[in-house]
C-alpha cells in the first residue's frame, strides 16, 4: 500500500504515515494506548496522581426518600486515618456527574473509623443531584468518584 501512495503524496506525508504504522505496531495495534491509560482512572497504590476510580465507587446511595439521601461509604483500599470530604448540590436535569460541574456544593468532612460506613443526607429540596467523594489521608487523596440522582 505505501508503494502505491508513494506516487500519490508528498514525501513527509509519507513519513508521517509510516510513523503512526510503526507507532500502532508497537503499542499492539492501538495507536491511542497513551492517551487511554492517561484516562483509564485505575490507580496504581504507589502511585498518587491518578485518583478517579468508577470501577470501584467510593459513595454508592443505599436508599432514597423524597428529601434524604442514605449512602455507603467504602475506599476500594482503606487507609487508616481517612477522610472523606463528601461534596453535593442539586443541580439541573443536563449536568454529568463530574465534580466539575458542582458550582457552590455543600462540603461535609467525614472520619472514616472502618472500612464501611454509612452517611445520611437529609433536608435535601427535591431534584437532581451530583454527589462526589474523595478519600484521603493527611490532605492526600488516593480515591474519588462521583454519581447522579
Amino acid at each position: 500500500m505505501l508503494l502505491m501512495l508513494h506516487s500519490t503524496l508528498p514525501w513527509s506525508v509519507l513519513v508521517l504515515l509510516t510513523v503512526r504504522v510503526v507507532s500502532a505496531l508497537s503499542n499492539g495495534g492501538d495507536e491511542h494506548q497513551e492517551s487511554d491509560n492517561m484516562d483509564s482512572d485505575n490507580r496504581d497504590s504507589d502511585n498518587q496522581t491518578t485518583v478517579r476510580d468508577e470501577n470501584h465507587p467510593l459513595l454508592t446511595v443505599m436508599e432514597t426518600k423524597p428529601h434524604s439521601m442514605y449512602l455507603m461509604v467504602k475506599p476500594k483500599d482503606y487507609k487508616m486515618d481517612t477522610m472523606v470530604r463528601l461534596l453535593y448540590e442539586r443541580v439541573p436535569l443536563h449536568r454529568k456527574p463530574i465534580m466539575q460541574h458542582l458550582d457552590d456544593p455543600v462540603i461535609e468532612y467525614i472520619h472514616l473509623t472502618r472500612r464501611v460506613q454509612s452517611h445520611d443526607l437529609t433536608e435535601l429540596p427535591m431534584g437532581k443531584y451530583i454527589v462526589c467523594g474523595e478519600a484521603m489521608v493527611h490532605g492526600e487523596v488516593y480515591q474519588s468518584s462521583c454519581f447522579e440522582t
